[in-house]
């Protein structure tokens, strides 16, 4: 993938790629807990929302079946509410999956390494700091695979 800047912004965007290059290499080492969790606090507030919603779940499901035993309620209406009960919880729980899929540092930037180096050699290029030997270098420590793809403007 070759990710190309606009002329227009010739000079911005520098800084940018610049730190998310810094953040995926601080992660890519880091085996620290309490910087898993740091990323995983989305997922945490996720499943504790879960947990609060499932506390006034249990709380009126006990209400409904008292409804039912009354016989304010028919067991119809019983089973089509305990039915949504269902298909909001798989729901749910999906939800807090793909939260937890897209908050984890881990799983979005460290997937993503190609392409945040490819831009910042790209970048590099586009404004000069790097020269050709420095470039080639570069492809060479941080692409061993040789599956970057790094466009050249010398």
């Amino acid at each position: 993938m070759i990710i190309r800047f606009k002329k227009k912004y010739k000079k911005m965007n520098w800084e940018t790629s610049n730190n998310l290059l810094s953040v995926v290499n601080t992660d890519k080492k880091e085996k620290s807990v309490i910087l898993k969790m740091s990323n995983e606090e989305y997922t945490i507030l996720a499943i504790s929302s879960y947990l609060i919603y499932k506390f006034f779940e249990v709380i009126s499901i006990k209400q409904l079946i008292q409804f039912v035993n009354e016989r304010e309620i028919t067991t119809n209406v019983y089973i089509i509410i305990i039915l949504m009960y269902v298909i909001f919880n798989i729901t749910s729980i999906g939800l807090i999956f793909l939260i937890h899929k897209s908050s984890s540092t881990k799983n979005t930037m460290m997937d993503k390494t190609k392409i945040y180096v490819n831009a910042y050699l790209n970048r590099a290029i586009e404004l000069g700091v790097i020269d050709e030997k420095m470039l080639k270098n570069a492809i060479d420590e941080l692409n061993p695979e040789k599956d970057m793809i790094i466009r050249k403007f010398l």
